[in-house]
């Protein structure tokens, strides 16, 4: 199904670059010794880091996306699929979390807080076709 597929891309891929920039900009602190020049560098590499440490969760919520759009009722398919979302990103983060040895766990737990959210967020913002309109 092509719009789940390109559905959950767009939703997946929001929350992996923008959760890292917003605690980026979030944590960011100006030392005065060429951070302005290291912050864009660390900012892109956490995001190349998040979406492929996360590609896993982008699969798993394809494949929920794409059931949820084809067998629920179109006025809970968001809902749904925000269940979905949020509960595959938790459980990532968590297994991460749990084999990732020595991460600062305060910073992990905020990176996954801002994933959530912005998840849960591009969920509502991109729209899905009625199935009236769907090939």
């Amino acid at each position: 199904m092509k719009q789940a597929l390109i559905y959950s891309l767009k939703v997946w891929l929001t929350s992996s670059i923008l959760a890292t920039l917003i605690l980026g900009m979030v944590n960011f602190r100006y030392d005065g010794y060429g951070s302005m020049l290291i912050f864009p560098l660390s900012i892109m590499f956490i995001s190349l880091m998040s979406v492929l440490v996360s590609s896993p969760t982008w699969l798993m919520f394809y494949i929920a996306s794409r059931l949820i759009i084809k067998n629920a009722n179109e006025q809970h398919q968001k809902l749904m699929i925000l269940i979905a979302a949020e509960l595959l990103t938790v459980v990532t983060f968590l297994i991460f979390l749990k084999f990732a040895q020595g991460f600062n766990a305060k910073v992990y737990i905020k990176l996954m807080f801002c994933h959530c959210l912005i998840m849960g967020v591009s969920v509502f913002y991109y729209k899905l076709e009625p199935a009236s309109n769907r090939s």
